[in-house]
């Protein structure tokens, strides 16, 4: 399941391509997982009984979030047509549940002691991620437990077999679907990133706005521009309308 080193060295090459800067973390890819998408406030349907108007971690995630983020109706920057969200739509699940399973934590999330807090916070939550299908990566953060199972830290963090009814890995999220140009199911590579290792794009925006600041310092430093749907995403964190406007309109650190 982990990348060969040949594979390693493609796959980081994209990355690297892509988010401009040298990706220094070693998290291992994971290559050929079966990716299915999800959303927040989809039904219970034939393979789940789970209706996602909660996560594992955040029991008011759909009135967070803004409402459904339905799937058949979507705006051109990778939102819900019908409302600006308040919470980043480049959101992903993967089968291992720290919170529920401490023990499981401690001995496999690799920044465990670095980031454990207290006992009912997740060190999981908001863990971004990068995703690979086609010649193309899209980044995406931690949110939800799944799909089917809770308890999988073997596979998540380690070399371990998915083991799920439908032989899915990774639920991603409609705008993680749009972006990538994902069919309804199909075999995409993954790994962790640290945040420092996520480029500017459509996923910066919303609770991220300290990052896309920091971000915009850092361009700036290396003579380069923060990219039109991160202003934009900017924007939408204040509730403003879909627009672009001069980058000098940025607040500054």
């Amino acid at each position: 399941m982990w990348a060969t080193a040949d594979e390693v060295d493609e796959l980081t090459g994209l990355l690297e391509a892509q988010a401009g800067v040298a990706v220094r973390s070693d998290f291992p890819w994971k290559r050929n997982i079966i990716t299915t998408f999800f959303w927040i406030g989809n039904n219970r349907n034939s393979f789940t009984s789970t209706v996602n108007y909660d996560s594992a971690w955040d029991q008011r995630w759909h009135e967070n979030f803004g409402g459904e983020d339905d799937p058949n109706n979507r705006d051109k920057d990778f939102t819900p047509k019908n409302f600006i969200p308040t919470l980043n739509p480049f959101y992903v699940a993967l089968p291992f549940n720290d919170v529920k399973y401490p023990e499981l934590a401690k001995r496999w999330v690799p920044w465990y002691s670095r980031d454990f807090k207290k006992r009912m916070e997740s060190v999981c939550k908001g863990k971004w991620i990068a995703i690979h299908y086609n010649g193309r990566v899209c980044f995406g953060t931690w949110q939800d437990v799944g799909p089917f199972r809770y308890d999988n830290a073997s596979y998540v963090f380690g070399n371990g077999s998915v083991d799920t009814p439908t032989g899915a890995g990774l639920d991603v999220s409609p705008a993680i679907r749009d972006f990538l140009g994902l069919p309804g199911k199909a075999k995409c590579d993954w790994r962790f990133v640290e945040a420092n290792e996520v480029p500017p794009g459509p996923w910066i925006g919303y609770e991220e706005q300290e990052f896309i600041v920091g971000l915009q310092k850092m361009l700036r430093e290396a003579g380069k521009k923060l990219p039109t749907a991160a202003r934009e995403f900017k924007l939408k964190r204040f509730g403003e309308e879909k627009k672009v406007v001069a980058e000098d309109a940025l607040p500054m650190p």
